[in-house]
């Protein structure tokens, strides 16, 4: 009959060099995975955000558009300026050159 006793292996891999050597490895190993998941999971999300603004401003002057065409008139829902600027987007172009 073997009988294993979870204290007795800790402490065989605390006392010999190879064991101290696999704790080691182990602990890098799940500080850095830990780090590469953190700074893929900071950027896919910023980068959801950013994609989310865009399909939003693109939903809204497509809407503009549309009150245009439709006699609505020349305003555009789209924010100008430094709004615009601010997010890194540029001045709206139109068919007509307005």
């Amino acid at each position: 009959m073997c009988h294993f006793f979870p204290g007795a292996a800790v402490t065989g891999l605390l006392t010999s060099l190879r064991g101290r050597i696999i704790i080691a490895i182990t602990l890098v190993h799940a500080v850095l995975m830990s780090l590469f998941v953190f700074d893929l999971v900071s950027r896919q999300r910023a980068f959801l955000h950013r994609e989310q603004i865009e399909r939003t401003l693109s939903l809204i002057s497509g809407a503009g558009a549309d009150q245009y065409l439709m006699g609505a008139g020349q305003r555009c829902l789209r924010p100008s300026g430094a709004a615009a600027r601010g997010l890194g987007l540029s001045r709206p172009r139109y068919a007509h050159g307005g």
